[in-house]
């Protein structure tokens, strides 16, 4: 690793997490000034204002420029989508006694702020939406069978903008776009909110070529001042780069790696959201990168360090989210995701030099952030998989591997255009997206705690009110269940519905310029500007429905061993008792989904389809305004949500205790799967439905799988297999349960210990001890 590298790294790991309120001032500076102007403009002017006078600054050695806020790893306030929880931290300078993922913040800004959050109280989305959630929905979510706080105080998250246009055109382009647009629009009253979402992108534009030229300025006072004369050269060409793009496309693949940074860094300013990812990175930027290596103008030891630079820059975003919020669980960092290999519409294997290159030099690094997905598929390059698992072997752990057959099936299944399907790209921690033209959420939406509505069946309630039926037959019992699924699915939509009606009042303007059809519709996202918008939340713990059915008709209704009251009573004393402990072995020993046995991997596919068939008879919130596919589907990639919500959830029939961990994405519960990864691949793959879902299968082997030849070529030999049984995911946890058990005890000697959580990783350090613990007890696979 060069030193330069080196050094840049070490100094993006050694910051102390701060908090910025220069957003948070500008923004709400420029709305108490605009309050007159329409929401567009309004938000436009917010961002204009924002980008004029925020801090900026480069910090020797680096070669991509462009900063968040002003300090190199501090958080930025977003009041606009939430306050009341900041308020409470900042009143009760709980900030920095956080039991993870402090903040500090200047005392000289805490009575700013303040003022700043008393503006927002009341205009704030978290407000807005809260206002409108009626009392079946309230029960709901204080009772944790739903959860969708995330929205409502961060805003709309996974999407994969246009970056390839944004390239090809340049801003100024892409206002020449608008222009041409706005003339073309007569002036009926039907337009007028039209234009002014054109003009809004205007604004936006403008004020990011605007943005690029400060950092121009910049890099030539440095220059001055600088006595280093290959600094003052490296300064010299970041100063010329920046007077380019983002305003003109680029000519060079330094020049379109810095624009990269620009809009990426700009859209992260603009929303709170996470998961705002790359896409097809090794495609789009593949024709810079073979111009540049034919003319002989960059080396590939040259083009390694701009990746890793911009690499170490994405790991200066940082996000300050609520303790109670799923995804600061986890972390701070905001879930990008870049997607490599794969094949196109013309070509069955697209894997080039740049591709391996990427793969090089995030792994090198081994950060956080951010995650990679190897596109594969039957027509797989061989050699890039060996290189891929020598990347987890040096300890890389943020890769998953997303199968094109697949995926490709699942889109053009939900409707999308065979030529878009085989472009798409993955967000955040798992989400499938079409780069421009998939909306917000394909994942990361509202989460339903599936076992949580097995509890309510249990005891005897459907739809919000007690049954007065004493006995069940298995017909009645899953009959119930499925009535109680329809009540809360509508009640899913019920609250997708409010915030997506609330967060229009916060529209993302240049996101939406970056994504099509936003510009021909005269539309912004979230109002129907998109081309697709296929929406799913995370259906949490499913496989402990189906492993609890199939110990129900098992124990109960086959061989007479058990009463549903004897379960009943056992889930209601949490197994404690000497007779509970007997029912719960009994529970336990009954046949558990992820051993390739046909009846409870069929029963696994009719649980998924209960809920598939019952969504699917809604239409997304925006679907009166578009054409276009605007459908829901299912998802079980859902972070530690399987921790958090277990905290909440009694036992369940299956043997599970209560507030134990719920099962995790698409895997069987811990340590029920005992026939090894290749039985549980084939039990995934005859899942009915399996086609009309994101998923994530995380697996997790011990440390020494990969300290061998043999078990090296074991962990191939798997990739290959998962691709021929047509499932949609898998990744790798490589781990050492005593390391982890140490780091529990030592967490100062493993700080920068990094683990796999579901789709994206952390550090362990910074985790609740609960999700520590759910990974070291995960099933530990075998072959």
């Amino acid at each position: 690793m060069l030193d330069r590298i080196k050094n840049l790294k070490k100094e993006i790991l050694s910051q102390n997490l701060k908090i910025c309120v220069e957003r948070a001032r500008y923004l709400t500076e420029s709305y108490k000034e605009n309050e007159n102007k329409s929401t567009y403009i309004k938000r436009a002017k917010a961002l204009e204002k924002i980008l004029k006078n925020m801090t900026i600054y480069i910090n020797d050695k680096e070669l991509i420029v462009g900063n968040l806020s002003s300090h190199i790893k501090s958080a930025p306030i977003f009041p606009e989508y939430s306050v009341k929880w900041i308020k409470e931290l900042v009143n009760n300078k709980d900030l920095n006694k956080r039991s993870k993922n402090r903040f500090s913040l200047d005392e000289n800004n805490i009575e700013e702020l303040l003022e700043i959050l008393r503006y927002w109280e009341g205009k704030n989305l978290n407000d807005k939406c809260n206002l409108s959630i009626f009392k079946e929905l309230k029960i709901a979510t204080n009772d944790k069978v739903l959860y969708g706080e995330e929205l409502m105080v961060s805003g709309s998250s996974n999407i994969i903008p246009d970056f390839k246009k944004a390239l090809t055109l340049g801003l100024e382009g892409i206002n020449n776009e608008v222009t041409r647009k706005i003339k073309s629009l007569d002036d009926n009253k039907d337009n007028i909110k039209k234009k002014e979402f054109l003009q809004s992108i205007l604004i936006v534009n403008k004020s990011i070529i605007n943005f690029s030229k400060r950092y121009k300025d910049l890099a030539l006072k440095l220059l001055e001042e600088e006595n280093n004369i290959e600094r003052k050269k490296e300064l010299l060409k970041i100063s010329k780069i920046c007077n380019r793009v983002p305003r003109k496309p680029p000519t060079n693949f330094y020049e379109a790696i810095q624009m990269i940074w620009f809009i990426y860094l700009v859209l992260e300013i603009e929303s709170n959201g996470d998961s705002l990812s790359f896409g097809r990175m090794d495609q789009y930027l593949y024709k810079y990168y073979k111009n540049d290596i034919h003319n002989k103008t960059l080396s590939k030891y040259k083009a390694k360090e701009l990746l890793q630079c911009f690499v170490i820059k994405l790991n200066s975003i940082i996000k300050i989210r609520p303790n109670k919020c799923i995804t600061s669980n986890i972390g701070y960092l905001p879930f990008s995701n870049i997607t490599i290999g794969g094949k196109s519409y013309f070509k069955d294997n697209c894997v080039n030099e740049l591709s391996y290159l990427i793969l090089e030099s995030i792994g090198e690094l081994n950060l956080i952030e951010p995650n990679l997905s190897i596109r594969v598929n039957l027509n797989y390059d061989e050699n890039f998989i060996k290189e891929s698992v020598k990347t987890i072997k040096n300890g890389f752990k943020s890769l998953g591997f997303y199968n094109d057959e697949e995926v490709i099936n699942f889109l053009v299944n939900s409707g999308v255009k065979y030529e878009d399907a085989y472009n798409y790209g993955i967000t955040g921690y798992g989400g499938i997206s079409i780069p421009g033209k998939h909306g917000y959420n394909c994942i990361g939406k509202t989460i339903i705690n599936m076992p949580k509505i097995m509890e309510i069946t249990l005891n005897k309630f459907c739809n919000g009110k007690e049954e007065l039926n004493e006995v069940y037959t298995y017909k009645s019992l899953y009959n119930t269940w499925r009535e109680n699924l329809k009540y809360y699915t509508n009640l899913v939509i019920n609250l997708d519905d409010i915030i997506d009606n609330n967060i229009k009042d916060f529209p993302n303007i240049f996101c939406s310029s970056l994504v099509n059809n936003c510009i021909e519709r005269g539309k912004p996202i979230n109002e129907g500007g998109e081309f697709y918008n296929i929406v799913s939340g995370a259906q949490i713990g499913l496989t402990n429905v189906a492993n609890s059915f199939k110990a129900i008709k098992e124990t109960v209704y086959e061989n007479n061993i058990l009463t549903i009251n004897d379960i009943k009573k056992a889930v209601d004393k949490n197994f404690k008792g000497k007779e509970e402990k007997n029912i719960k072995d009994i529970l336990s020993s009954a046949s558990k989904y992820g051993n390739n046995e046909k009846y409870v991997d069929d029963l696994m596919g009719d649980i998924y389809l209960s809920y598939l068939n019952e969504i699917k008879k809604y239409k997304h919130y925006n679907y009166k305004n578009n054409f276009k596919k605007y459908n829901y589907s299912l998802s079980t990639v859902g972070l530690c949500s399987h921790v958090i919500l277990g905290k909440h959830t009694y036992g369940t029939p299956d043997g599970r205790k209560a507030y134990m961990p719920i099962s995790e994405g698409i895997l069987p519960y811990y340590n029920t799967d005992i026939r090894g990864p290749k039985n549980l691949l084939k039990s995934l793959s005859t899942v009915k439905g399996k086609l009309e879902f994101n998923q994530s299968l995380n697996l997790k082997f011990s440390k020494n799988i990969l300290e061998t030849a043999y078990g090296i070529k074991k962990i191939i030999n798997l990739i290959k297999y998962f691709i021929n049984t047509k499932s949609i995911n898998i990744e790798f946890n490589i781990l050492d349960n005593d390391i982890l058990k140490e780091a529990q005890k030592y967490p100062q000697k493993y700080k920068d210990l990094v683990v796999k959580v579901e789709g994206c990783c952390a550090k362990f350090v910074n985790l609740d001890y609960d999700i520590q613990e759910s990974i070291i007890n995960k099933t530990e696979q075998y072959f």
